[in-house]
Order: structure tokens, then C-alpha cells, then sequence
């Protein structure tokens, strides 16, 4: 399973976008590309996340379907997110 972070199209009321850490069950970016190429959307399991005693934890999984017409972003979950644990 990949981790990624995935930013949406979605402007927060700061100026940003709305991004979510994710799980797929593709091994690579370069996998997730064909993916949303070919189909367009791609299935993740959203992470719902904590911070307890300095530590991030997921707390919950939920599945998630992500069209292409939504995404900005995809990167590696460690590229915006140093640690995280079960």
C-alpha cells in the first residue's frame, strides 16, 4: 500500500486547498498516474488523523473515490508529512 497526500481543487477559507492523507493500493506514483489516465478516478482509503504526545496517528480510514477533475496535487504522504503511525 502507497501513501499519498492529495490536494483537491477545494480553496479553504486561508487562501489554500484542501489536501487529505490517503492510502491506495497501487506500489508507485507512476501506477496511480495510469490509474486516474485511464479511468479517470482512482479508490483510496482517506485518513483521518491525531496528534497525541507529539505523535500523528490514524484514527480512521474511510473509503474514498478521487476524480481527476478534483485533484491539484498528488505527492508522496512523505513529502508533506514527516511521521505517521498506526
Amino acid at each position: 500500500m502507497l501513501r499519498l497526500a492529495v490536494t483537491t481543487i477545494i480553496r479553504t477559507k486561508n487562501a489554500g486547498m484542501v489536501w487529505f492523507p490517503c492510502e491506495v493500493a497501487e506500489q508507485s506514483i507512476d501506477e496511480v498516474y495510469e490509474a486516474l489516465r485511464l479511468h479517470h478516478i482512482i479508490k483510496v482509503q482517506r485518513l483521518e488523523t491525531e496528534v497525541r504526545n507529539s505523535v500523528r496517528r490514524i484514527i480512521n480510514r474511510y473509503p474514498t473515490i478521487v476524480g481527476i477533475d478534483g485533484v491539484a496535487t498528488i505527492v508522496p504522504l512523505a513529502a508533506v508529512m514527516s511521521e505517521l503511525t498506526e
